[in-house]
């Protein structure tokens, strides 16, 4: 009998002690989670910045001494190329491997140095970089892509704009219109993914479309004037076409894209349409 006794007191002492393992682990898992995890982020962030601040330090000095070399006069602008470390000219930017890495929010205020995305993630990876050179001083630097896109055009000087063909305005608008319907059309098949699923027929939404940031919007106030229009996700990002910048360039019309996405029997349609934005 005292045996019996003497093992379930031992096993009851054993109680206090695991309990004491599982409170220090709990302690250690929230400290590493407060402190050592953002702060392991922030390092990683900060890495990005770094790497993204040398390429455009090494992208103008490369810019710079190109021009020289060549005799350049007036603004002439580079594609650098960081594996080779050689300024391109525009119809070479195919050569190029994209090298950015900052996100949109780790480049809001230009840390890296130069203005736009350097990566766009999903939506498009890594950008490049364009230099704009005159009379042997570089005078701007951007992250873009190799496809002309509206943030192009807004990060350019005046002096830039003015060198651009009409067929690449017209590419410009014509990427807005793609990058458009491509976006709302994700983001109606995430937001009503259930009911496409079981075949059923979530309704129109109406989305608006902001070429700078490269996101969407419900159009709450155009899909009020429609038959059967879909009830927002309880987090839907809600603007008016008029409250949306303009970015057409090709005519300068004060247009913005609108995209109409609607869902019939698990499969979707989808039409866009240029309207009046935010002048």
């Amino acid at each position: 009998m005292e045996k019996r006794v003497g093992n379930r007191r031992d096993g009851f002492t054993l109680v206090p002690g695991l309990l004491t393992i599982v409170l220090t682990v709990a302690v250690v898992s929230a400290a590493v989670l407060i402190f050592i995890v953002p702060q392991y982020r922030q390092h990683r962030i900060d890495q990005r910045r770094t790497f993204d601040a040398q390429s455009v330090a090494t992208a103008r000095d490369v810019c710079k001494i190109q021009y020289l070399t060549d005799g350049e006069s007036g603004l002439v602008v580079y594609y650098y190329d960081e594996l080779s470390h050689k300024a391109l000219s525009r119809s070479r930017i195919g050569e190029i491997k994209p090298y950015g890495r900052c996100s949109r929010a780790e480049n809001l205020h230009k840390e890296t140095g130069a203005a736009g995305v350097p990566n766009l993630g999903r939506r498009g990876g890594a950008q490049l970089l364009a230099v704009a050179v005159s009379n042997g001083t570089p005078v701007n630097v951007r992250w873009t892509g190799k496809k002309w896109t509206y943030p192009d055009y807004y990060y350019m000087t005046q002096a830039e704009r003015l060198q651009l063909t009409g067929s690449v305005r017209r590419e410009m608008d014509q990427s807005s219109l793609r990058l458009a319907i491509s976006l709302a059309r994700e983001t109606y098949k995430v937001d009503f993914e259930h009911q496409l699923k079981d075949g059923e027929d979530p309704g129109t939404a109406i989305y608006v479309y902001d070429a700078l940031q490269d996101l969407v919007y419900y159009d709450e106030e155009a899909m009020k004037g429609i038959e059967h229009p879909a009830a927002l996700p309880k987090k839907a990002y809600v603007k008016s076409a008029k409250s949306v910048a303009a970015y057409d360039v090709e005519k300068y019309l004060g247009k913005i894209v609108a995209v109409t996405v609607s869902g019939k029997a698990g499969r979707m349609t989808t039409s866009a349409r240029w309207t009046e934005g935010r002048h």
